[in-house]
């Protein structure tokens, strides 16, 4: 299946087929560094004072693009189908933001929902001087890491703070042309996290996994984000998992449990010896869910890759 490509020009960031024909394009909107939709030091709920967040794009994968099984489902998992939705994440946040157009696989690809996909630069430099935060994640929330690499975003980033840490979470949507890989590996300060889930087929699946060689094969730091939930069940899955995970050294395996409705599943795999995604365990109202970091129970030792990137940092 050919990925996508993107082009960014001055003004809009536009998205292709594989033989470069136009799909559609979103306008380019400059505002400050501070504008609050574009840096968050603070993080999200769940990443609270741990990881900061930069959503130069947002709202939009492009998931119902690319042709992949199942690329036509709903991102948001509903009542009626909890199973719809790549990580068929049943969530609050998810919950309220569907509705009949709002859709994360196509928005940004018609006239009807072009609006819901943000792109956003700064109008002042790319410079995060003024924030303390070390760590932080770059356009993984609602869009795809394969994105910003392809369209040269997170490098930006990553060039003008060396010494900050970035990361970014892909689905291998978008072609990476060997130049961008090239150049995020000389950053030094760039980790992509490559998600796999038994959710996905065999051949998206395997897709997936050769994004994440040809990032090691261009000295990109890569960890594997893999999805679990024990209900899940896809007979190539296991022997795909073993492929990738021979790619990496077990630090650079974040297990990341299915959530639902605030809850979350627990860890399974066993991996990495710093532990999960959301390991630490929070009960409110009686429901057990995870964040980055608990009150009293001491910091998250994954900083959403941050931490195998500075290990690798000190090894070279």
């Amino acid at each position: 299946m050919p990925l996508l490509k993107a082009a960014r020009e001055e003004d809009r960031l536009v998205i292709l087929d594989g033989r470069r024909n136009e799909l559609c394009s979103s306008k380019i909107r400059r505002v400050p560094v501070s504008y609050k939709g574009l840096v968050k030091p603070e993080g999200n709920q769940k990443t609270s004072r741990m990881v900061g967040m930069v959503t130069s794009l947002s709202q939009g994968c492009f998931r119902a693009l690319t042709g992949f099984p199942n690329s036509h489902l709903p991102c948001y998992a509903s009542d009626e189908n909890p199973w719809e939705g790549c990580y068929a994440n049943h969530t609050r946040h998810a919950l309220c933001k569907r509705n009949k157009s709002f859709n994360v696989i196509d928005n940004g690809t018609t006239e009807e929902n072009a609006a819901y996909f943000n792109v956003r630069l700064p109008s002042n430099g790319f410079s995060l001087a003024r924030y303390r935060m070390p760590n932080w994640r770059v356009d993984s929330e609602t869009s795809c890491g394969s994105l910003s690499l392809a369209a040269e975003i997170i490098h930006e980033w990553a060039e003008a703070n060396p010494e900050k840490s970035f990361t970014t979470i892909s689905s291998g949507y978008f072609f990476v042309p060997a130049a961008s890989l090239r150049r995020a590996a000389k950053a030094g300060n760039i980790v992509v996290g490559h998600t796999l889930s038994p959710w996905f087929s065999e051949e998206e699946l395997r897709s997936r996994v050769r994004q994440l060689d040809k990032c090691l094969t261009y000295g990109v730091p890569s960890v594997i984000w893999a999805a679990t939930r024990p209900e899940w069940e896809n007979p190539a899955y296991d022997s795909i998992l073993s492929e990738a995970l021979k790619l990496v050294p077990a630090e650079a395996v974040i297990e990341v449990p299915y959530h639902e409705r605030g809850s979350q599943s627990d860890h399974t795999m066993g991996v990495n010896p710093l532990g999960g995604c959301c390991e630490h365990k929070m009960v409110k109202k009686g429901v057990k869910y995870g964040r980055c970091v608990v009150k009293g129970s001491g910091a998250c030792r994954l900083a959403c890759g941050a931490t195998f990137l500075r290990r690798l940092r000190r090894a070279a």
